[in-house]
C-alpha cells in the first residue's frame, strides 16, 4: 500500500473512490500506485526528516524570490548541492522549486496558521440542519430550516443565514477596524493577517516589483497587482467564453446561464440570486432595515443608505461598517445632521 499523506488526498466520483489521487501541494492529479515516487511525497518524507533533525545540512538562499506572491519561500541546498526543492520559510514545508513560479501556484500555510493562532468560535443556529454524509468521500451539508436552501459547508450556512435572515448579526466586526465579514472565521483570519502583522509590518511586509507599494497582507498586494499593473483576465466562463480577473467574478456571472431559481410571490419575477430576490421583496413588504440616523429616512439597500448619509449630510460611513453600528459609535444621541447645525436651525427627531 502507497504511504498515506495529509498532503494527498484521494478522489471520489461519485461517492465511489476512483485509482486516483490530488496532491495538494502541487495540484496534480496522480495514480494511486504511483504516490511513493511523486517528487512531492519525496520532498515530505526525505528533506522534510532533515530539515527538522539536521538544519545545518540544508542551506536557505534567501537572496533568491521564486514568486513575488509569495517572498518568504526560498530555494535550498542539500549538503552544498543545489537541488530542485524550496523552502517555506513560514511553516517549514518544503515544495518541488519547479512549481512555485507559476502563476496559478497557490500555497495554503496562512490558513494553518490562523488556525493555529486564532481558536475560531463557531457558529450554531437552530434553524439549521445537519444532512449527513453520504458515502465514503461524501460531506456534510446543511439545510436552512427558514427557506429550506441546502448549503455545502458551515461556512456557507453561517454567511447565509447571517446575510438573508440577519441570525446572529449580518456582519461579523473585526474588534480592531470595525470592517463587516460575513462569517466568524473570515473576521477572526482578517484580525491575524491584517492586525497582527501590522505589528511586524517591518518583517513582513509584501512590496510590489512594479511601484515599490508596501502591503503587510499577500492578498491585499495581489489585488494591487491585478488591478493597478495587470490587464490579465484567467478566469474564462465555459458557457459564454467572457473572461474575468477574479475566480469569484466569473462564478457569480455563470450564475445569470442557469435558471431564475427564485420567485416573487408577489409579482412573479425572477431572480439568479437569493439576495436579489429578498430585497426586491422587501418593496412588496415595506421592509426598509437600514435607517439615518439624521434624519430617519429609510432604505432597502445598505449602499443607499450610506450614499443618502454622505450626500444629503456630509457624514462617510466606513467601508465594511453598517450603519447601525456606525451611529451608536459615533453619535449615541440623537441630533440634528452637521449641515443642519451649520445652518443654526437644529431639528428635534
Amino acid at each position: 500500500m502507497p504511504n498515506k499523506s495529509d498532503k494527498i488526498k484521494q478522489i471520489f466520483y461519485k461517492n465511489c473512490p476512483t485509482t486516483f489521487s490530488l496532491c495538494k501541494v502541487c495540484n496534480q492529479v496522480i495514480k494511486i500506485d504511483t504516490i511513493n515516487v511523486h517528487k512531492c511525497t519525496s520532498a515530505l518524507r526525505d528533506l522534510s526528516h532533515i530539515y527538522k533533525n539536521e538544519p545545518s545540512r540544508i542551506l536557505v538562499h534567501e537572496d533568491v524570490i521564486l514568486n513575488i506572491m509569495y517572498p518568504y519561500i526560498f530555494p535550498i541546498s542539500l549538503d552544498g548541492n543545489g537541488i530542485e526543492y524550496a523552502l517555506c520559510k513560514q511553516c517549514g514545508s518544503i515544495l518541488p522549486r519547479d512549481i512555485v513560479p507559476s502563476g496559478d501556484f497557490k500555497h495554503r500555510c496562512h490558513r494553518i496558521l490562523a488556525n493555529m493562532s486564532v481558536p475560531t468560535e463557531k457558529y450554531h443556529s437552530d434553524n439549521l440542519k445537519v444532512i449527513p454524509k453520504k458515502g465514503p468521500g461524501g460531506k456534510r451539508s446543511y439545510q436552512c430550516l427558514l427557506c429550506n436552501e441546502v448549503l455545502s459547508s458551515l461556512h456557507r450556512s453561517e454567511a447565509h443565514m447571517r446575510g438573508v435572515h440577519g441570525e446572529g448579526g449580518r456582519e461579523v466586526m473585526c474588534s480592531f477596524c470595525g470592517k463587516g465579514f460575513s462569517t466568524l472565521h473570515r473576521a477572526k483570519q482578517h484580525e491575524l493577517q491584517i492586525h497582527d502583522a501590522a505589528k511586524n509590518a517591518g518583517d513582513r511586509q509584501y512590496q510590489c516589483h512594479e511601484c515599490s507599494q508596501t502591503f503587510v497582507d499577500k492578498g491585499k498586494l495581489k489585488r494591487h497587482m491585478m488591478g493597478k499593473h495587470s490587464e490579465q483576465a484567467p478566469f474564462v466562463c465555459n458557457l459564454c467564453g467572457k473572461s474575468f480577473r477574479w475566480e469569484y467574478t466569473m462564478r457569480r456571472h455563470i450564475e445569470t446561464h442557469g435558471p431564475r431559481k427564485y420567485k416573487c410571490d408577489f409579482c412573479e419575477k425572477t431572480f439568479f440570486r437569493q439576495r436579489t430576490f429578498h430585497n426586491h421583496r422587501m418593496i412588496h413588504t415595506g421592509e426598509r432595515p437600514y435607517t439615518c440616523h439624521f434624519c430617519n429616512q429609510t432604505f432597502i439597500q445598505l449602499t443607499a443608505c450610506k450614499t443618502h448619509v454622505l450626500k444629503r449630510h456630509g457624514v462617510a460611513i466606513p467601508k465594511g461598517q453598517g450603519p447601525k453600528d456606525f451611529f451608536e459609535k459615533n453619535y449615541p444621541k440623537r441630533a440634528a445632521s452637521p449641515t443642519q447645525v451649520v445652518m443654526g436651525s437644529i431639528e428635534e427627531g
